[in-house]
């Protein structure tokens, strides 16, 4: 696992993330509505609650039996897609315009904090828990999953996604890579993550790699020829560009 060093303090992160809206580019309410409706955003989340159904494995009545907490919600494209299967989901972010846009535009609960702050009467209640490109934020990671574990109810799955630190193109050119930002202050490779899972208390742990850009356009400008051999030695060697992983709190 790499990360950055000196880790800033919760307060600078909180500081620094209460500015979200602006950071993002996603300030007015035109913005984020695009955002939300993104049709890539809205496949992809969809593949991720399937993912999660298939490979968890859990039931999609399962989390519609409770309720999903995305972490880091941003603009709240993945609480958009898990309306569309049924799932009432709660968001945590730190800006208070992203936190008023989705009250508005997606009709869901918000709490407007850190995540460890989180009012304890969400504990041991959520039946999924999503971090989609937010624990490599995250000052303590392992602080951050105990919370998770802590706010599932029994059986509930916990699922993050976070930028693959054995992607190719991280491997080959690290300072081209689009993920390799300067508030990115961890980064997992699949055994990583699947260590924090088990160290945070999770069972039936699985994990995967799934692509976000187009390989064959990276590949070009990076001078790589795209040949299938050179696909099938990425897809092989899990240097995909996002890694997934998933871990249930026991029964």
């Amino acid at each position: 696992m790499m990360h950055l060093s000196p880790v800033p303090s919760n307060e600078d992160l909180a500081t620094h993330y209460q500015q979200a809206s602006i950071l993002h580019g996603i300030g007015s309410s035109d913005i984020f509505l695009a955002a939300i409706n993104d049709p890539v955003r809205l496949d992809y989340a969809q593949q991720i609650i399937q993912w999660i159904c298939d490979k968890a494995p859990t039931t999609l009545e399962f989390l519609q039996s409770g309720f999903c907490i995305d972490v880091g919600c941003n603009c709240g494209w993945f609480m958009n897609a898990a309306r569309e299967r049924g799932i009432r989901s709660i968001g945590i972010e730190l800006d208070d315009v992203l936190c008023a846009y989705n009250k508005e535009y997606i009709g869901c609960e918000m709490f407007c904090g850190m995540f460890e702050d989180t009012p304890p009467q969400f504990e041991q209640s959520a039946s999924l828990i999503v971090l989609n490109d937010t624990l490599e934020h995250h000052a303590s990671p392992l602080g951050s999953l105990e919370t998770c574990y802590r706010m599932t109810k029994p059986g509930g799955i916990v699922f993050v996604n976070v930028p693959n630190a054995l992607f190719w193109k991280a491997q080959h050119d690290i300072e081209s890579w689009e993920w390799f930002e300067s508030d990115h202050l961890m980064y997992f490779n699949e055994s990583s993550i699947r260590k924090a899972f088990e160290i945070c208390g999770f069972k039936d742990i699985v994990t995967d790699t799934h692509d976000w850009g187009n390989n064959q356009i990276m590949l070009s400008n990076a001078g790589i020829d795209p040949t299938p051999q050179m696909f099938e030695y990425i897809y092989n060697h899990r240097m995909r560009e996002k890694l997934w992983c998933a871990g249930r709190r026991a029964e």
